[in-house]
């Protein structure tokens, strides 16, 4: 099943697929060419997922369907997860871009599901929060970051209580194996 260059709809609900307003079924692979276009998910219980993949997303639940060739996503004020591999997530100017994908109307939290990822796109840096494996930029809050390269990017630490650990010439700031971070240089922020 191919989508249109346009705008479409696709909403996964219990298992089932409708596209454009059609129900669809024996989709081969369940695999949905999404061709691009500004589209519309909506219906996955938990929300969407990446795949691991550029312009790839799943249901968040039984993974039923797999879109392929998604370039923008409407998720209908549905969460996004990351894949357990290495993810790419963008912020620039408060927009969100995952693996190639233009998100918009996500929740603000992303749970980043672990992995090797890539942060970019800030222009105030990243902060870690009160809570283990989690950044933010103000807008946008990861959670389950267990790796971040920040792309030449600052990352501070919270006012409250933090953990750095130097090994060799590794950074683990709470719980986040930190790299690429902007001359090398932490702002502690204070706390204890």
């Amino acid at each position: 099943l191919s989508g249109s260059l346009g705008a479409d709809t696709f909403n996964v609900s219990g298992g089932s697929l409708t596209a454009n307003g059609i129900a669809v079924s024996g989709v081969q692979n369940n695999q949905v060419d999404a061709n691009g276009g500004e589209d519309v998910f909506s219906g996955a219980a938990n929300g969407w997922s990446l795949t691991g993949t550029a312009n790839q997303l799943t249901d968040s639940i039984d993974e039923t369907y797999t879109f392929t060739g998604v370039t923008d996503a409407n998720l209908s004020g549905q969460a996004l997860a990351g894949s357990g591999s290495a993810d790419t997530f963008n912020v620039t100017g408060g927009t969100l871009t995952a693996n190639s994908i233009n998100i918009t109307s996500s929740t603000n939290t992303i749970n980043a599901g672990g992995g090797a990822d890539v942060f970019s796109g800030t222009t105030s840096g990243w902060s870690l929060t009160n809570s283990l494996n989690e950044l933010t930029d103000n807008i946008f809050t990861f959670t389950d970051v267990t790796g971040a390269n920040l792309s030449g990017e600052s990352l501070a630490g919270t006012t409250g209580t933090d953990t750095f650990d130097m090994t060799d010439a590794s950074l683990t700031a709470n719980g986040i194996a930190v790299s690429g971070v902007a001359n090398n240089q932490v702002n502690a922020n204070g706390g204890e």
